[in-house]
């Protein structure tokens, strides 16, 4: 069974889901993210400090989830980072989800 863990941010330029450098996931398979307005971000995927894979959303409004176990199937910890691709507009997620197992 999945696990949740819930976030929100507001961000310009990119942001480490867990806060800091980011929290480790055990192989997480997806992102919903929920937002105020709409937003263009690349949801990049990181193993240790080497970057596995991009998931670009491309422009989006309300929630949506965006699956990435493609990316962490060999398994592992795992920190997610959301990038703006719309640099000039403040990114506000309302209300995110990783889930991981």
């Amino acid at each position: 069974m999945a696990k949740v863990y819930n976030f929100t941010a507001e961000f310009s330029d990119f942001v480490w889901i867990g806060g800091g450098t980011g929290r480790s996931f055990n192989k997480p398979l997806s992102v919903v993210l929920g937002l105020s307005g709409q937003a263009n971000v690349d949801i990049e995927v990181y193993k240790g400090s080497t970057k596995v894979g991009t998931v670009t959303t491309t422009l989006f409004q309300g929630a949506v989830n965006f699956p990435i176990g493609h990316l962490t199937s060999s398994g592992g910890l795992y920190r997610i980072r959301l990038s703006n691709r719309r640099y000039l507009r403040p990114v506000k997620v309302t209300s995110g989800s990783v889930y991981y197992t």
